[in-house]
């Protein structure tokens, strides 16, 4: 049998749990127990379990003792004429064995054997289930379990410097502070954690422990701290407390997900990067551009090139920088230093010493850390490592430019030919090649963009009998193309969308009211007038983001900007879901009415006529205006007669009509002929038409 008291009392058969009884028997068993090969007076039996006893209370107790004797062994419970004893042959009880696993590890710990002492004081500890006697009456088990608490803190004690001596200050720091919690007063405690800390290069944090501990002896007792707590904040602040030398871990982290081909396309930009990481000295490479661009395939085709480079590992992670639940860049540093091999106790909660540590561990190493998705410069900041030997690669649709010293690539849209490429990769070479027009086709309408092409390519590959041309024609139906861009947790739609929700009120009104514009390519004064007021802050934010091109000025003098096809799509698509038809039109107004006033401008001034200035710009070359203009102005007399507005359509075709006589008979002219009369008389074609 083994009768267990380090908790609730307990008795097991052959490690099956045994009844004892009731709150009586459970009294009786424990006071046996404690005096284990002793015997018990009846007396005190007696006086333990009535506070008044009765005149029956000696058959009482003989009944009980007779009930617990039938649910043990037998020849455990012994009677003697004076009282009752545990059998201590027939019986094993957890106090004893506790007693003895402490007393194996203080001699194991005098001879210097940390490692027995660790083992013998651990056994000793996990023998506990709780508080002693837990559910014995506490007039009897109070005094008794203030004694034995004792004991089992002093195992405890005797442990954690085990393992201080063995090193292992990970363990010790996990399990310091909760006993710290419970025994604030127990100064031994505070001078192993301080000891601890030292070792693992925390020296600020030891100090502030000592400072704990003042403070709680001093405000809740009235009392100093003891000698030995002192001297040894004296030696901490004189540096003579060792701090222990970190081994690299055995296994390098290698962090990078798969990822082993060059993107199509990317040769040049891979090569390049491939370069500046391999160099000498720390680097760090900044790839910017749209969501789907392929920013994330391209920086994990570079790490995976230049692991060689990079022996002591590589980290990788995913900051999500393009939702609203950005990560933690300190959290992602603790998860960085258990990689490198350090434990989760040792990683500090302070966010400053947390990353001091991760540099101090990554200094003397050659890693590569690879920070997808970053939203802001203070999502990378931390994470670099400080090491000479080290390289960082930072992906994001933000410009990033307060990291001073960055190699940076923004990543365009595909060439044609690399995305023919690409679609041949995915869907099949011959394929592809049988149908090259109906595939173009595709590229186009996906806009060169990578993301949208390995979606297309995808839906191709799992549809083996779709002919190219026939999904081609899926795409360019405008109200579905994005529905069809879609695959499993590939979507284009999905990818738009999460830049769309992170931009500020005005950025998302100009965003998804460009989707009105007759053309993704505009210039400036059109974002102005589809919102009514001034949009420079906006197109700034979403040029930063990356869902505005800025194509620069354009011959005419005019800045000019681009939004992606499929951007343009989503953003038609907002537009539509969030607005309603009177602002929609009130928009379109403003628009169509710009183009109509300043092509009526360009036509007066291209007959020779002048024309009034307008208030953001003076066509000063009324012809380039035109050369340049033409093809918005034919969308718009599209976009104004299929939309409601049939005089504004009228008033730009004559407009066209007036530049296009004047090119044809310009082109037809004798060289030398005065330019002010043909214009003239094409002004008097123009307005005829």
């Amino acid at each position: 049998m083994r009768i267990g008291v380090l908790g609730p009392v307990t008795a097991w058969r052959g490690g099956d749990a045994v009844p004892v009884g009731g709150a009586r028997e459970r009294y009786v068993l424990a006071v046996l127990s404690v005096e284990v090969g002793r015997v018990v007076p009846v007396e005190r039996l007696i006086d333990g379990l009535w506070e008044r006893p009765p005149r029956s209370a000696r058959a009482q107790l003989h009944n009980l003792v007779s009930r617990l004797r039938a649910k043990l062994d037998d020849g455990v419970i012994i009677t003697r004429p004076t009282g009752y004893a545990l059998a201590a042959h027939a019986v094993e009880v957890d106090l004893a064995e506790f007693r003895a696993l402490v007393e194996r590890g203080r001699r194991a710990a005098e001879v210097g054997d940390h490692g027995v002492a660790e083992e013998s004081f651990g056994a000793a500890v996990g023998l506990w289930r709780g508080a002693a006697l837990a559910d014995v009456d506490e007039e009897f088990a109070g005094p008794v379990r203030v004694g034995w608490h004792e004991e089992r803190l002093a195992a405890w004690e005797g442990r954690l410097a085990a393992r201080l001596a063995l090193g292992r200050y990970d363990e010790v720091l996990g399990e310091v502070a909760p006993l710290i919690a419970e025994h604030p007063y127990r100064e031994r405690l505070y001078e192993v954690r301080m000891v601890a800390l030292v070792a693992v290069g925390r020296q600020v944090e030891a100090l502030e422990v000592y400072r704990e501990a003042y403070r709680t002896l001093d405000v809740e007792l009235g009392v100093a701290p003891g000698s030995a707590l002192r001297e040894l904040e004296r030696r901490i602040l004189r540096g003579e407390v060792p701090v222990a030398r970190r081994a690299a871990p055995a296994v390098a982290p290698r962090q990078l997900p798969l990822g082993l081909v060059t993107p199509a396309g990317r040769g040049e930009v891979h090569g390049e990067v491939v370069t500046a990481l391999r160099a000498a000295g720390p680097g760090l490479a900044v790839l910017v551009g749209p969501g789907g661009v392929g920013k994330t395939a391209l920086a994990v085709a570079v790490a995976h090139h230049v692991v060689e480079r990079f022996p002591d590992g590589q980290l990788f992670a995913t900051l999500g920088g393009s939702h609203r639940d950005r990560v933690d860049p300190h959290v992602v540093v603790g998860r960085f230093l258990r990689a490198l091999g350090v434990a989760g106790a040792v990683v500090p909660e302070d966010p400053e010493e947390r990353v001091a540590l991760y540099r101090s561990t990554v200094a003397d190493r050659a890693v590569l850390v690879v920070l997808d998705d970053v939203a802001a410069e203070a999502q990378v900041r931390p994470l670099l490592p400080g090491g000479s030997s080290c390289a960082t690669v930072v992906t994001s649709r933000h410009q990033l430019g307060a990291l001073v010293g960055a190699a940076r690539w923004t990543l365009p849209a595909l060439a044609v030919e690399d995305s023919l490429e690409l679609l041949s990769r995915v869907a099949g070479a011959e394929r592809i090649a049988a149908e090259v027009d109906a595939a173009g086709g595709i590229v186009a309408l996906c806009g060169n963009l990578p993301l949208a092409l390995c979606v297309a390519a995808g839906r191709l590959a799992v549809h083996p009998t779709w002919r190219v041309a026939e999904f081609r024609d899926r795409l360019a139906e405008e109200r579905r193309r994005l529905d069809e861009l879609s695959l499993g947790d590939l979507d284009v739609r999905a990818v738009i969308a999460a830049g769309y929700r992170l931009l500020d009120p005005s950025a998302r009104l100009l965003l998804r009211r460009l989707g009105l514009s007759a053309t993704p390519e505009w210039p400036a004064w059109v974002a102005g007038a589809l919102v009514g007021g001034d949009v420079d802050r906006s197109l700034e934010t979403l040029a930063d983001v990356h869902l505005v091109e800025v194509l620069g000025r354009d011959r005419v003098g005019q800045e000019r900007f681009r939004l992606h096809g499929l951007v343009h799509d989503f953003a038609a698509e907002r537009v539509a879901a969030e607005e309603s038809s009177a602002e929609r039109d009130a928009a379109l107004g403003r628009v169509l009415g710009g183009w109509l006033v300043r092509a009526g401008v360009a036509e007066e001034r291209l007959g020779g006529r002048g024309g009034p200035d307008l208030p953001d710009e003076a066509i000063a070359a009324p012809r380039e205006w035109f050369e340049v203009e033409s093809g918005v102005l034919t969308a718009c007399v599209d976009q104004a007669s299929r939309l409601g507005f049939p005089e504004v359509a009228r008033g730009l075709a004559a407009c066209l009509a007036g530049f296009l006589a004047l090119r044809a008979e310009s082109g037809a002219s004798r060289p030398g002929s005065g330019g002010r009369q043909r214009g003239a008389r094409t002004g008097v074609s123009a307005r005829s038409t």
